[in-house]
């Protein structure tokens, strides 16, 4: 029944049956019949292909339905498998099919998708591509003894990603530290940063930091933020000669009055910004940034919870713009 004859009668007309000695499409479809393209000539080019760039666009979307990615991971295309690999919706299975791929672009990729089980990571930890085991150590699913694995790996920037990442076991952290103590400035910040390092580990990691150049405040920061550290280094850190050790005191939640006091007159006007939107500012200090000659912590004050209704006011009609605009802001949520 042609195409005229389906108009007379008012239905459509039925599609021929696939011939299954026809090539069959990756997708499940037959080349000549549901994709309506002639069949492959010899010498026929997979890229040269109409439907690449369709296929490209859905293994990327995602939008794109898992039972589809799973068809699209057997493509033979290396692109469309590589953005297949990395969709946030691609199902468990294809993915660790695809971490068995013969590219390693499309493993990096596998890899790198958050939906990888663990026992795939286990078995990329073992990938003779240093790029798939660095994006293995870098998942942020990764099971601790994967990376326990990686942090001995051959590479250093394995092992790197493997020791900064917040589930690397603090054992492994400080065996790996104590060797070289205290260790590059990137494993410094890593230990900072670990919420099993112990209060006694961050004020001897910060006593042998203090003098040490620009490279190590970084981990002096991560110090400074943590609710871990010792109350007796509390006040050091203040005073430290770095703005960015003494902005992240003024960030904590639990900055003894004392020591917010003390850096709300700071000289740096970045530290006495972020000392500005510390909720826990006293009534009194509160008034004395509303006067700070900086525009920046007077903005930063507009938007403090804790900055009472009459104070907005007065920052509302502030010359600066930006400084009024935050006031009107937050006094239109009170």
């Amino acid at each position: 029944m042609g195409r005229a004859d389906s108009e007379k009668t008012g239905r459509r007309a039925r599609r021929p049956a696939p011939d299954a000695s026809r090539p069959q499409h990756p997708c499940g479809e037959v080349w000549g019949t549901a994709c309506r393209v002639p069949v492959r000539p010899p010498g026929w080019s997979h890229n040269a292909h109409p439907l690449l760039a369709t296929r490209r666009k859905k293994a990327r979307q995602a939008a794109t339905a898992p039972q589809m990615l799973l068809l699209l991971s057997q493509d033979p295309d290396r692109e469309v498998r590589r953005r297949a690999a990395g969709n946030p919706r691609c199902p468990a299975t294809a993915i660790g099919c695809l971490a068995r791929d013969p590219d390693s672009q499309v493993r990096q990729a596998a890899a790198s998708n958050r939906r990888c089980p663990a026992p795939v990571l286990r078995l990329l930890s073992t990938d003779p591509d240093p790029q798939v085991r660095y994006q293995t150590a870098r998942h942020a699913h990764c099971p601790p003894a994967v990376l326990g694995t990686l942090s001995r790996d051959r590479s250093p920037e394995v092992r790197l990603a493997a020791l900064t990442s917040r589930h690397c076991p603090w054992e492994v952290l400080y065996r790996l530290a104590a060797r070289d103590w205290p260790g590059p400035p990137a494993l410094q910040t890593a230990i900072a940063s670990h919420p099993g390092c112990p209060p006694e580990i961050l004020g001897k990691l910060a006593t042998d930091l203090w003098d040490q150049p620009g490279d190590s405040w970084q981990a002096l920061a991560a110090i400074a933020s943590r609710t871990a550290c010792p109350p007796g280094l509390l006040g050091a850190l203040a005073g430290h000669p770095a703005a960015l050790v003494r902005r992240c005191m003024a960030w904590r939640r639990r900055c003894p009055p004392e020591i917010l006091e003390r850096l709300c007159l700071d000289r740096d006007c970045s530290v006495r910004a972020a000392a500005a939107a510390n909720s826990q500012l006293g009534p009194s200090m509160l008034q004395v940034l509303a006067h700070d000659r900086s525009p920046d912590v007077r903005r930063c004050l507009a938007g403090n919870p804790a900055c009472p209704p009459g104070l907005l006011r007065q920052l509302a009609v502030d010359r600066e713009k930006d400084v009024a605009r935050a006031a009107a802001r937050h006094l239109n949520t009170l």
